[in-house]
């Protein structure tokens, strides 16, 4: 059955997307940018600012219904107490998939995130990267992006037979940049240390 454009997703968020004009994506292959390089300071920076830096937003009862999640029997959600405000703690899916990006970022620079590695355990870490590997691969299959990706020769360099992959496809993006602002500046943000739990450096982040 044929889903409409307007059932696609319950996020509250969805009302407030808004698009940039058509643009080709920056993907050479050995362009750099503040997300990309050998770890610093910097670039972590970077990362946590779109992943784990991100705040959380609360749900309600009208929203779990939209997004068809109640308690289970060892699942009860988590319900923010009163105190803080109610509600349920829920967080964007986009910042969650950023997060594993970054993860598996620190896996190939191993050596520059051992204590990482040895604060968290080695077979914890292994089993998270895996999530993070499938959500993603899950994730890019469900969009399913069907753009084409245009080869060209490379007659700087006569030896190479095969045609090259021009990456910088051109695309319609969500504005990110506002999708960060809302989440972390609209009536449903609220801090992770604001949900009721002493969580000390952890996140409820998979």
């Amino acid at each position: 059955e044929k889903i409409r454009r307007t059932e696609w997703s319950a996020a509250p968020a969805l009302s407030m997307v808004t698009y940039e004009e058509p643009r080709n994506l920056d993907a050479a292959i050995a362009q750099t940018n503040k997300y990309r390089g050998i770890p610093s300071p910097e670039i972590d920076a970077a990362w946590m600012k779109i992943g784990l830096g991100t705040q959380a937003i609360r749900l309600f009862d009208d929203d779990l219904k939209r997004l068809n999640k109640s308690d289970e029997p060892m699942k009860p959600l988590h319900r923010i107490p009163e105190e803080f405000g109610g509600g349920f703690l829920g967080m964007l899916e986009v910042f969650h998939l950023l997060h594993c990006l970054d993860s598996l970022r620190k896996a190939s620079y191993k050596e520059y995130y051992m204590q990482e590695w040895i604060d968290v355990g080695e077979g914890a870490k292994r089993i998270h990267d895996d999530h993070c590997i499938d959500m993603l691969r899950e994730y890019i299959m469900c969009t399913a992006d069907v753009t084409p990706i245009t080869f060209y020769d490379t007659l700087a360099f006569p030896s190479r037979k095969l045609p090259m992959p021009d990456f910088s496809t051109r695309h319609t993006c969500r504005d990110f940049d506002a999708i960060l602002e809302w989440n972390e500046n609209n009536e449903r943000s609220i801090l992770w240390d604001g949900i009721g739990l002493d969580l000390g450096e952890e996140k409820a982040v998979g």
